[in-house]
């Protein structure tokens, strides 16, 4: 949670870039816009392959390979219980 200074201020710091992108030509908001917008997806996507990398190391370890057969193992029995899947 932001505390309500650095909220404010966070406020008032995008009301002036709020200001700032109204002074521009229509053209260049637009630019602006669409940079910015490729920024965000380009950090999604950064951030997206850096989860799904670390998902790849994980699924690699063999510590935690040994950890999930145990866990299976764990579970083997109420697997056998007769219930279907859902």
């Amino acid at each position: 949670m932001i505390a309500g200074e650095e909220r404010n201020d966070m406020t008032s710091n995008l009301s002036q870039l709020e200001a700032s992108v109204g002074e521009l030509p229509r053209g260049e908001q637009l630019l602006l816009v669409e940079r910015l917008m490729r920024r965000l997806r380009m950090d999604e996507l950064s951030s997206d392959a850096a989860w799904r990398n670390s998902l790849a190391e994980m699924a690699g370890d063999a510590q935690i390979q040994r950890e999930l057969r145990a866990i299976a193992n764990d579970f083997m029995v109420t697997e056998a219980d007769g219930l279907k899947s859902l």
